[in-house]
C-alpha cells in the first residue's frame, strides 16, 4: 500500500485558481487548482496544492489532509463531516502526452535490434504498449483510490472515537 501521511489542523488561507490552458497535466480545457494553507497543533503552517474541481472546507474549517508522496489524496472537513478521495474525484489520465514518443522509440530500438525483423515487429509491439500501458496505470489508480478510501475511513473512525472520548 502506498504511504499517507496525516497533517491535521485549520484552514488558515484557501484561494482558488482557474487555468486556461489547452492542455495541461493532462486534461483538456480549464483546469482548476486550490491553494491552501494549513496551521496544525503545533502552530506551523503549511501550502498544499490540490488540483481539482471539488474542495469541502472553507478558511476556518478543521480539516485532517492524506498526503501521499506526489500529492494530497484525500481530505476530512472534521467542521462539516464531508470527505473527499481525490484520487477517485479527478483520476489523473491513463493517456499521457508522453506517450506519442513511444512507436519512433520503438521504431528505432527494434530496427537496431534485429533488422528487418525489427520492422515487422513494430506493429505489434506498439499496439502492446498502447494496451499494457493504459491498463497497468488503470490497475495503479484502482490500488491508489482503494488505499486513499480505506485510509480515509480508518481516519474518521479513529476521529469519531476520540470525539465521542472528549464527551464523555
Amino acid at each position: 500500500m502506498p504511504v499517507l501521511n496525516e497533517m491535521s489542523g485549520r484552514v488558515v488561507d484557501l484561494r482558488r485558481h482557474t487555468n486556461v490552458h489547452l492542455y495541461w497535466r493532462g486534461r483538456l480545457g480549464p483546469t482548476e487548482r486550490y491553494e491552501l494553507w494549513l496551521r496544525d497543533t503545533a502552530g506551523g503552517e503549511h501550502q498544499f496544492a490540490i488540483h481539482t474541481r471539488t474542495m469541502p472546507a472553507r478558511c476556518g474549517h478543521d480539516i485532517t489532509l492524506l498526503v501521499g508522496v506526489d500529492r494530497v489524496r484525500g481530505l476530512i472537513n472534521w467542521s462539516t463531516g464531508k470527505s473527499v478521495n481525490y484520487v477517485r474525484t479527478d483520476p489523473p489520465p491513463l493517456w499521457r502526452l508522453r506517450d506519442l514518443l513511444a512507436p519512433p522509440v520503438l521504431l528505432a530500438v527494434l530496427s537496431a535490434w534485429r533488422g528487418e525483423l525489427g520492422l515487422l515487429l513494430f506493429l505489434p509491439a506498439t499496439l502492446l504498449y498502447f494496451l499494457i500501458v493504459p491498463m497497468l496505470r488503470g490497475v495503479i489508480r484502482l490500488w491508489h483510490g482503494a488505499s486513499t478510501g480505506h485510509a480515509l475511513r480508518h481516519a474518521q473512525r479513529a476521529g469519531k472515537a476520540c470525539t465521542s472520548a472528549t464527551r464523555r
